[in-house]
């Protein structure tokens, strides 16, 4: 997961996700939790700052053990507005 995030993150000018409503359930398996994610991407291509903005739902499943760590984790995108490229190019 770190891998991933950083191949995408190390591309950025900055990034910022603010996380709300928090809801935690316990799964057969471990913990399930959800949240809402607004994330903001900035990235200055050729002397433009463009800008890609996305509104969605985490929903991560967490394995119990001596520490809480994250085994999985969906986005769902629920609306997005600006270039979603300056994530990938």
């Amino acid at each position: 997961m770190v891998r991933s995030i950083r191949s995408v993150v190390e591309r950025l000018d900055a990034t910022q996700h603010h996380l709300s409503n928090h809801l935690v359930d316990r799964g057969p398996d471990g913990l399930v939790v959800q949240c809402y994610v607004l994330a903001q991407h900035v990235r200055t291509i050729d002397g433009e700052t463009e800008t890609f903005t996305f509104g969605g739902r985490y929903t991560d499943r967490l394995r119990d053990g001596e520490r809480l760590q994250i085994a999985h984790r969906q986005l769902e995108v629920l609306w997005s507005i600006g270039m979603s490229s300056i994530l990938h190019a």
